[in-house]
């Protein structure tokens, strides 16, 4: 009994010693992001540029396995060994790390040294397939920071820190949250474009098209049919476009389910103020919201860059290729009914 709780109370230490490729760099960088408390990305991106790399933790033996674990998953290599210290344990923030001393580097022997720690509880540490990840969205927390100002900081993460933000999105939950995002955005950009839209369609304004024959009146009342009933038809938008892209997630087995991929598209929707932009706006939105996507499902579904663009280029090849083959038979049903109606006719002659 004694030796079994001499081994519960044993540490452990993790040493990165490499990793198997640059994705997997990436990857174990934008994972540690998530569950590192006083560390950016861009921090842990430039540390890990120099192994071995040491995790100063003494963790359980439980935690250590865990995380070691969940690390090589993410390709990382790891050596895993007693701690040893004379410090006594004292409060201190999670995910503290210092890089191999002056003497390691020399020697190209990590050096095994303590710092003060707190023990890394296994809330923080997820399991494998876990959807909560610390930091979380603040748009899912806009009853305590604000509807206006979780709104903006999430739009800013979305666009200007996507790994970071996508690190740390939890991939369950509930999809209302995300899906109101994409109502607001969606509804926004609709405002944001209209603008753009009157020019784009003057010469049709100017004319009278069947659609606008009130002139720019109608027109008007067009936008605001449309805006009052977006809500529904963006909803049934990001329904059918998640069904579609989880397809090619699935055929390369992607982890993060139907709901990260939901997530992931519903807050890519921040891409869709550009629509405000005249001409050229619809294609910077499609083009940066699709970079978005790809950034997303790397982290939801533990994807490397190009699994991650196959992913999303799949079933859009598969859509043109139904429509071609449709095109395809259309074509012969119709130029055998055409050879046969000529032959008929030649035989009649």
């Amino acid at each position: 009994m004694g030796s079994d709780n001499s081994q519960s109370q044993e540490r452990f230490t993790l040493t990165i010693t490499g990793f198997r490729d640059e994705s997997a760099h990436n990857d174990t960088a934008l994972y540690l992001s998530s569950v590192m408390k006083n560390k950016t990305l861009e921090e842990i991106i430039q540390s890990l540029q120099a192994v071995p790399y040491i995790i100063t933790h003494p963790l359980s033996l439980e935690s250590a396995l865990r995380l070691k674990r969940l690390l090589e998953e993410r390709g990382a290599i790891l050596e895993m060994t007693p701690f040893v210290s004379e410090v006594a344990p004292s409060e201190s923030p999670i995910g503290e790390w210092e890089s191999p001393r002056s003497s390691e580097q020399s020697t190209g022997e990590p050096e095994s040294y303590s710092t003060p720690f707190q023990e890394v509880p296994s809330s923080v540490i997820p399991q494998p397939g876990t959807t909560e990840k610390p930091g979380g969205v603040h748009w899912e927390d806009r009853k305590n920071i604000g509807f206006f100002s979780s709104l903006w900081q999430t739009w800013v993460q979305v666009m200007f820190s996507p790994q970071e933000f996508f690190a740390r999105m939890p991939i369950s939950g509930g999809i209302g949250a995300p899906l109101s995002f994409a109502i607001i955005l969606g509804m926004l950009s609709l405002i944001l474009g209209l603008p753009s839209s009157m020019i784009t369609q003057a010469p049709m304004l100017e004319e009278g098209s069947v659609l606008f024959q009130g002139g720019l009146e109608s027109f008007l009342k067009f936008s605001l049919i449309l805006l009052l009933f977006s809500p529904i038809w963006i909803s049934i938008f990001y329904f059918i476009l998640g069904g579609i892209f989880h397809l090619g997630v699935l055929i390369l087995g992607g982890r993060g389910g139907y709901e990260g991929t939901f997530r992931v598209l519903t807050y890519c929707a921040s891409a869709n103020v550009f629509q405000g932009i005249p001409f050229i706006g619809g294609l910077i939105s499609g083009i940066y919201g699709l970079i978005l996507t790809v950034l997303g499902f790397k982290n939801v579904h533990n994807f490397s860059t190009a699994r991650a663009i196959f992913a999303i280029l799949f079933p859009i090849i598969i859509f043109f290729l139904f429509i071609a083959f449709t095109i395809l038979l259309v074509a012969l049903l119709l130029g055998t009914a055409v050879f046969e109606a000529l032959s008929l006719e030649g035989l009649n002659f």
